[in-house]
């Protein structure tokens, strides 16, 4: 009897140690940036919530809509490759929750810091015509937009690509100025009026010395 007792007690302590652990599920997973804005080369880490906090199996894996605009990483780092848009999904091992951000990536901006033109002053005959050049600094500019006026628009125009069309006897200053940062630079155009006078020496006009004067 004590033998049966003391197998019985055994059985029973072995069952109770052996007893299996109810394992904890997950209910949600969340990002903590539900959309972010970066820049071409830029990098940001996204970081994920599961709950319950004690749950038995957190993990998880990234994946990106589009690889080429943007990458993330197992621990979440998005990588910014080119211009466009991509959705980071986040997935769990236990159960497929899923969590989402959608990622915009934009070009790198570079600023312009300045704007030239070919020439700064030029004279020219009523009628006349010549081209400015303006060219906006740096060369890799992202915005080398630029507008152009005339100060005395009576003397001589200009148009939208640097063409300056001389009217009528006097001076006016050409400004090109940048889109970006309102950089300007100038040129002085003189305008003359043509010369009809015809040498003493050439009656006729034609650039030879005709001698003696015209009757």
């Amino acid at each position: 009897m004590k033998k049966l007792l003391i197998g019985l007690l055994t059985i029973a302590f072995l069952l109770c140690c052996n007893k299996e652990i109810d394992s904890i599920s997950i209910n949600s997973v969340s990002i903590d940036k539900k959309s972010i804005e970066i820049i071409v080369g830029d990098v940001e880490m996204l970081k994920v919530t599961i709950n319950p906090s004690n749950a038995s199996n957190k993990n998880v894996y990234w994946t990106s809509s589009d690889q080429s605009v943007a990458t993330v990483d197992n621990a979440g780092k998005v990588t910014a490759l080119k211009a466009g848009s991509a959705t980071i999904t986040v997935t769990t091992e236990d159960g497929g929750k899923t969590a989402t951000c959608s990622i915009t990536v934009r070009e790198k901006l570079y600023p312009v810091t300045g704007v030239t033109l070919d020439k700064t002053s030029v004279e020219l005959t009523e009628g006349d015509v010549t081209i400015l050049t303006a060219t906006v600094n740096p060369s890799n500019a992202s915005n080398k937009n630029v507008y152009w006026t005339s100060s005395d628009q009576t003397v001589a125009t200009v148009d939208n690509t640097g063409k300056v069309t001389a009217v009528k006897r006097g001076k006016t200053v050409i400004t090109v100025t940048t889109e970006d940062g309102n950089k300007t630079a100038t040129c002085t155009i003189t305008v003359i009026k043509p010369s009809h006078g015809v040498d003493i020496g050439d009656w006729d006009g034609d650039g030879s010395d005709d001698g003696g004067i015209a009757s």
